[in-house]
């Protein structure tokens, strides 16, 4: 709860404030959906009041962290088309967020890891568990334990350092 947590040591933040961030790495930010109104009885259903403000929340939290992504994704879920859409608006005017199938939970993301250890620029990504835990795990390697469970509406920031590997930066949640 709170501001981001800062993860990844000494220069963790250390873009905020305008300084600029080495050539090369590259932040993602992935985010599970807010609070749907049911999501056991109807996956499909839209986020509840509670999950509106949850992701609320959440996106001024980001923007005080700096998250600025040049594009946003998410799954065919309205849960998660609706967190895209509030987590766009504030971010990230102007970008239009696009589905996605393999952000679905019980998507397989070896394709997706591998597009994201090549992506050039920062991306939000708005799924569901358990496709987020095997994200994370996909994109840090072992152990990647500790970040397997995402709370609604959490963030996980990784950043990819000039040596290619993601790291994590820092997590929020409303």
């Amino acid at each position: 709860m709170g501001a981001p947590v800062a993860r990844g040591g000494a220069g963790a933040g250390a873009d905020h404030g305008g300084s600029p961030r080495p050539e090369g790495t590259v932040k993602l930010y992935l985010v599970r959906h807010g609070r749907a109104v049911h999501p056991m009885l109807d996956p499909t259903e839209p986020l509840s009041e509670e999950g509106r403000r949850e992701v609320r929340t959440l996106a001024a939290r980001l923007l005080a962290a700096a998250a600025a992504p040049a594009w946003i994704a998410h799954s065919p879920r309205a849960r998660a088309v609706e967190t895209a859409r509030i987590l766009g608006e504030v971010l990230a005017p102007g970008v239009s967020p696009v589905v996605r199938e393999d952000l679905l939970p019980h998507g397989a993301p070896d394709d997706l890891v591998a597009e994201l250890a090549r992506e050039e620029r920062d991306a939000l990504l708005v799924a569901h568990m358990p496709l987020l835990g095997d994200l994370v795990r996909g994109l840090l390697g072992p152990p990647a334990k500790e970040h397997l469970f995402f709370p609604t509406a959490g963030a996980l920031c990784l950043e990819r350092t000039s040596g290619g590997a993601f790291e994590v930066r820092w997590s929020a949640q409303p």
